[in-house]
């Protein structure tokens, strides 16, 4: 079992009978939101340098301490415009990066998976992503596989499969993890029970509409795929269902 404190964050369904969660699971994110802002701190020179090439390439770069962390982050935020050469402007210029990197990517049509991947590999100061996308594979989540330095990983697509999931068992420093996209559901978590360092771990699991009169029956198969991984978790499905 799972030493690791584990958290499920939302569990949502999204089915017209159930139409009442989404407004609790808002409200849930908001309060997290509020609780998790980021103290902004002065960059030094070399740092400042990089934050002007980011902005340079439409990229939004800042220094931040989060709650919880004592070292300080350079958070890079990529717009959903950005192209493959413009993430590979962005990358060389983290690639002197003195200090651990938080990066956050939203995957348009200019940025190819294959650009994506390509340029992640130059980041060695690369401790946290989180991807958005409808291109983003399985073959994503291979590679970042081999990304130990990660502490925390966030991969929203509708293009990830359970099957997908197995390799990012292999990132054991995961310290928070959410995973997300229609394809995934409990079966594919279980692949992550040995990750045995996550303080935090959110997963959507998204059902289709015509669904919704199944809702207690999957959540109850769902609670005891938990079981192995968090008896809290279970349970709290178990009355869910």
């Amino acid at each position: 079992m799972c030493q690791g404190i584990w958290r499920f964050a939302a569990l949502t369904l999204l089915a017209a009978s159930v139409s009442a969660w989404a407004g609790s699971s808002s409200s849930a994110a908001t309060q997290q939101s509020q609780q998790d802002k980021p103290e902004a701190l002065k960059p030094d020179k070399d740092t400042q340098k990089m934050i002007a090439a980011c902005r340079l390439a439409m990229a939004e770069a800042k220094v931040v301490r989060l709650p919880g962390r004592e070292q300080p982050l350079l958070q890079v935020t990529f717009p959903l415009y950005g192209h493959d050469s413009d993430f590979a402007y962005v990358a060389k210029a983290l690639k002197q990066s003195k200090i651990p990197i938080d990066l956050t990517l939203k995957q348009g049509k200019g940025l190819t998976e294959d650009g994506l991947l390509q340029h992640l590999d130059s980041l060695p100061e690369l401790q946290a992503l989180r991807l958005e996308g409808g291109r983003i594979t399985d073959k994503s989540l291979a590679h970042l596989a081999n990304f130990k330095q990660l502490d925390t990983l966030s991969v929203v697509s509708d293009q990830i499969t359970n099957d997908g999931l197995a390799p990012l068992a292999k990132l054991t420093g995961l310290q928070e993890l959410t995973v997300q996209g229609r394809q995934i559901s409990t079966a594919g978590l279980v692949h992550l029970k040995e990750l045995t360092n996550l303080r935090l771990l959110r997963g959507q699991i998204m059902f289709a509409s015509r669904r919704g009169s199944d809702a207690p029956p999957m959540l109850l198969k769902a609670a005891r795929q938990f079981e192995p991984l968090d008896v809290r978790l279970a349970r709290d499905t178990y009355l869910e269902a």
